[in-house]
Order: structure tokens, then sequence, then C-alpha cells
């Protein structure tokens, strides 16, 4: 290998680890905005068309069920956002039904946590795992549902 190989790599090898580096200082801060990615491990299209067959023993779909009840796809689609403020505040908005209800309050970060203190309310707990936010929590029937938080749309 000759010099301006060596160089070369050299510089490549660089540029490499600077932007590895710029990688980590941007997905360090979880400030912004994040939308459902998945609800116990399906698409959330996919999650609300499983509830909705077991729900009614198999005799109605998802798609039956936004036209008899004269919905939006959109609700199942995107049923959550979640804002995540640089002034230690968060907005968590859930749109269902052409109507949004938004639970305000002051978040921290705690280790591998986001701990979100809802103005009412309990506290929750979402994990950091990569550029997602983990939610894990038990609903009205005592069953739990995880549901991963992606930043952007």
């Amino acid at each position: 290998m000759n010099k301006g190989e060596k160089k070369m790599k050299r510089t490549i090898a660089l540029i490499l680890v600077l932007v590895l580096v710029a990688a980590l200082f941007v997905g360090c801060s979880p400030v912004g905005t994040y939308h459902i990615k998945t609800i116990d491990g399906k698409k959330p299209l996919d999650y609300f068309d499983k509830i909705i067959k077991e729900e009614s023993d198999g005799e109605m779909d998802l798609d039956e069920y936004i036209e008899r009840f004269k919905m939006d796809e959109d609700d199942f689609a995107d049923p959550m956002e979640l804002e995540l403020k640089k002034n230690g505040k968060f907005t968590l908005t859930i749109s269902m039904m052409g109507e949004e209800e938004e639970l305000e309050g002051k978040w921290k970060k705690d280790g591998n946590s986001i701990i979100l203190k809802p103005e009412d309310g309990d506290d929750l707990e979402l994990t950091v795992k990569g550029a997602t936010l983990v939610l894990e929590e038990e609903l009205m029937t005592d069953d739990e549902v995880k549901i991963v938080f992606a930043k952007g749309k």
C-alpha cells in the first residue's frame, strides 16, 4: 500500500468516526415528536383489526367497523402523538372518532427511561430503546400492551 492509499484510508476512517460521533449526539436528545410504530408488535391498523375481530367474535373487521360507524382510517393508523419539548413539558394527543384528547405535563429523562408526569393522573414510564420509546402499560382489561413510539411520522 502506497502513501496515497494509506492517507485516503485514514481520511475515510476519520470521516466515518466523525459521522458516528455526530449520530450519537443527534440521538442523545429525546426531544421531538413521536408517533406509534407498533402496538404489541403489529402496525396500528393491524392491531386494531385484530382487536375488532376478537371483540366481535370474527363478525366484523376494521374496514367494516370504520364504514359502519362512519370513522376515519387515520384514527386507527396514527391514533397517538407524543411531543417531548425542550422546556421539559410534554403533550400526548390521542385522536379517535373525530375527537382529540390531550394529556399534558412534565417529562424527565432518568437513565434509560423517560418519565411522563401528567398534570392529571399517574406517571407513565417509557423505556428508551435506540431511536424508539417503549411504553408497556396495563389496560383496564388487565392485559398489558406494548406500544413502540418512533420519532417522525
